[in-house]
């Protein structure tokens, strides 16, 4: 009998240890803050929700979850721990990728509720993304201004691989020669920025007068998976 029960002792500390390796302590359990998260993703301008993909990304910019927004609700719904600023990056092949931040506070209790409002851009044919002035008054010259800004449309496309561009180049009154020679800068900055870029940017004459001597139109939205 005395033999049997360190046998049985010995068992018990045994199968204390595998419970403990597979689901930790109950205090540790405890001990998890968590929050829920129902952020509902709607058009920025129709305010109507919208499928998207997400990442979340935790303050040490690790991906803490990535899914899809609900189809009708466009909702997300997650749990996270609390006391954390959230970054959630959005992407989808008819919107415009961007990202937002979320800051969950440590709450009273170990867990909670919360709802947030999120908006992205819905991309359609015609839409206007960038419209200024990138030349140098009377010259086909591109501005250090410019530069800047045809940086910012390169990399607008980079980060939305579905999304076609037109560039329309103005005058500003200028001779005609003027206006295409500023077409071929723009080009040969395209060019510059490998086929990747170039393939999705047109550049092209202004059909008639605009405000500004460059303005950035959606040409067409291409489902990647279609």
């Amino acid at each position: 009998m005395k033999s049997l029960s360190k046998f049985a002792a010995i068992r018990l500390m045994t199968l204390s240890a595998v419970f403990a390796l597979a689901f930790g302590s109950v205090a540790d359990a405890q001990s998890d803050a968590n929050v829920l998260l129902l952020a509902k993703v709607t058009d920025h301008t129709t305010r109507t929700p919208v499928v998207v993909e997400y990442k979340i990304l935790n303050e040490k910019g690790e991906n803490v979850v990535k899914g899809k927004t609900s189809e009708k609700e466009g909702l997300i719904k997650v749990v996270v721990p609390q006391d954390q600023v959230y970054t959630l990056k959005f992407s989808g092949y008819n919107i415009l990728a961007s990202q937002d931040t979320v800051h969950l506070p440590k709450g009273e209790s170990y867990y909670y509720e919360t709802e947030r409002d999120l908006h992205v851009k819905l991309v359609q044919k015609g839409m206007e993304l960038q419209a200024a002035n990138v030349f140098e008054a009377g010259s086909a010259r591109i501005s250090a201004a410019g530069k800047r800004v045809l940086e910012e449309m390169t990399e607008l496309v980079k980060f939305n691989r579905a999304l076609y561009v037109l560039a329309s180049i103005g005058s500003d009154g200028a001779a005609g020669s003027v206006q295409q020679q500023r077409i071929e800068a723009v080009k040969q900055f395209v060019t510059a920025k490998g086929r990747l870029v170039s393939r999705r940017v047109t550049v092209q004459a202004a059909a008639g007068s605009q405000k500004h001597s460059f303005v950035l139109t959606v040409k067409k939205v291409q489902d990647l998976f279609r």
